[in-house]
């Protein structure tokens, strides 16, 4: 790991955000952080670590032909991946504490207003946004919204941790993300 890459890991932060050179792996370093963060998540009673996640692209085909093989190439040995609407990846894994890893994590292109518009009824522990630097502002607000609803405080267990993360290739200072304080 990088010095970046563990500080990002590190980083209990809500929102977090690391832009790096072409080749610098910072798509991975977003990638690393659903499983790590589900690793993290304290278990239910039942011995169960859940969570729920979204990544996001600004478009379908990006998503497709870039991130999701990105995903498929750390995780395919412990994935089960369903092409539906949305695209979602499934993690059971047994941790060696004795405890289970549940992970869900569905996969988002942003193309159109309508694609937008499914993240309104998600209930998520955590989101990534992959490329952020082509992602529109206003979904930050909407992913504000949507993460720390999973899993169900009925459950027994609250989210550990709950926000979202962004990666991206450097951008013109004039970005939103340059007027963040």
């Amino acid at each position: 790991s990088t010095p970046t890459g563990s500080m990002f890991h590190k980083d209990d932060n809500f929102a977090r955000f690391v832009i790096g050179p072409v080749g610098s792996g910072t798509t991975t370093m977003g990638l690393l952080e659903l499983l790590l963060r589900g690793i993290k998540q304290k278990p239910d009673l039942a011995g169960v670590r859940k969570t729920r996640g979204l990544v996001i692209r600004n478009s379908f085909p990006e998503l497709r032909s870039t991130t999701i093989p990105s995903y498929l190439s750390w995780y395919r040995e412990i994935c089960e991946i369903t092409y539906g609407s949305p695209i979602t990846a499934r993690i059971n894994l047994p941790l060696p504490d004795g405890t289970k890893l549940e992970q869900e994590i569905f996969f988002i292109g942003l193309d159109d207003e309508q694609s937008a518009k499914k993240l309104f009824s998600m209930e998520l522990t955590f989101a990534f946004l992959d490329e952020f630097i082509f992602i529109p502002d206003h979904i930050l607000d909407i992913l504000s919204a949507r993460v720390g609803r999973y899993p169900e405080i009925r459950s027994g267990v609250k989210p550990t941790f709950y926000g979202y993360w962004g990666t991206s290739n450097p951008c013109s200072v004039e970005h939103w993300y340059y007027t963040l304080s």
